[in-house]
């Protein structure tokens, strides 16, 4: 069957209920042939680059250099922790990015982990029209088309503000907010279509270091609006070449041998309708996790390995309500995929590996509320 290539249309966003400015936004139209399971090799060689690359640079590097940023990314200092998890070398790697400590959006207060959407409170049909980079536009033969074609979900409903947004406050270089269908103002809640998006957007990219993320309330998400993180980091991360462990249903398996902080991985197939299973049990997971009120994070990665595929990675975690902030850090999704994001210069010229270890377990569940949650899902 023939499929378009990714592509760029012009579209107009609509945003608070009014059409923006008369401003076209770029819509990055791909089918499933454009998705990358294998990135370029680390060394570089024979890196082709992606038309989702090209214009995510392209229109990012606009935003910076127009102002839209609040500081720019040249201060930022990196080191790698390197230390023994279960007798496997891993690497960590500390970046010190002092001007988001003091330099960002508000966070905003929440009563729950399920808190409903607040038109209120902040959220992304606020943000600037240039702010916005473009908006993504998955074909039908993709998984989310194909979700929304069995869920009767109407293809042109929204279709124009599943919107890419430049981070003004950015952690990294090409750090972007994916806002699926924006104007519907969905809480900071997983989705099985959301989820769905978040892995074509990894896999649109050929670039090994770029990586998508989710905060869920209480795991320091900030707003609640629907959105994930996405952005280049590049260096290696431990877990770009972490496997599976131990099979617990279906798709899910558990994280335990090689990683401080308990957690769950899925692999995530080519084929749309594996995927779209996939997404259904991680969803039906991160629901049971609301229900108990759970907090977890995720991170969407893939190795440059061949017979390591995309995979996500979830991890169940204590409140950050019932933690003492540490000077140190704010466990994330990046920190526990191993891009720790540091504050101040004191804590990143003192901390270690063993410091950031016991900063991040602090985060995690113990093992005895997580074998609960194991044993929830063997039920499920």
């Amino acid at each position: 069957m023939l499929t378009r290539p990714a592509k760029y249309v012009l579209c107009t966003v609509i945003m608070n209920g009014l059409q923006s400015d008369c401003e076209t936004i770029v819509g990055f139209c791909y089918s499933g042939d454009d998705l990358i399971d294998t990135p370029n090799d680390w060394n570089g060689q024979n890196a082709s680059c992606s038309n989702f690359d090209k214009i995510l640079h392209e229109k990012w590097k606009k935003a910076e250099d127009s102002g839209i940023l609040k500081y720019t990314l040249s201060d930022c200092e990196y080191k790698v922790l390197s230390g023994d998890i279960s007798d496997e070398s891993a690497s960590y790697v500390a970046q010190l990015n002092p001007q988001r400590g003091f330099n960002r959006r508000k966070r905003e207060a929440f009563d729950s982990m399920n808190q409903k959407f607040s038109p209120n409170q902040f959220n992304f049909t606020k943000i600037k029209n240039n702010e916005i980079l473009f908006n993504l536009k998955p074909g039908d033969d993709t998984a989310v088309g194909i979700y929304k074609k069995n869920n009767h979900i109407d293809a042109t409903d929204h279709s124009n503000d599943n919107l890419v947004a430049v981070n003004i406050s950015p952690i990294d270089n090409c750090h972007v907010l994916v806002i699926p269908s924006c104007s519907t103002c969905q809480p900071q809640r997983l989705t099985t279509i959301s989820l769905l998006m978040a892995m074509d957007v990894v896999q649109l990219s050929s670039r090994p270091d770029f990586r998508v993320g989710f905060n869920s309330l209480y795991a320091w998400a900030s707003v609640n609006h629907l959105h994930y993180h996405a952005m280049l980091f590049n260096f290696k991360l431990f877990i770009d070449d972490l496997d599976s462990s131990t099979l617990l249903q279906d798709h899910c398996f558990i994280i335990e041998k090689s990683y401080m902080n308990l957690g769950f991985l899925f692999h995530v197939p080519m084929d749309a309708l594996k995927r779209i299973e996939v997404a259904k049990q991680v969803v039906s997971i991160t629901e049971m996790f609301h229900k108990r009120e759970v907090p977890y994070n995720i991170e969407i990665t893939r190795s440059t390995k061949s017979n390591i595929d995309t995979r996500i990675f979830l991890w169940p975690r204590k409140s950050m309500k019932d933690l003492t902030p540490s000077p140190c850090f704010d466990v994330a999704c990046v920190d526990l995929g191993g891009q720790i994001k540091i504050k101040k210069k004191t804590e990143f010229t003192s901390l270690t590996f063993a410091k950031a270890k016991k900063v991040l377990m602090e985060a995690g569940l113990d093992r005895t509320d997580f074998m609960q949650l194991i044993d929830e899902i063997k039920n499920m």
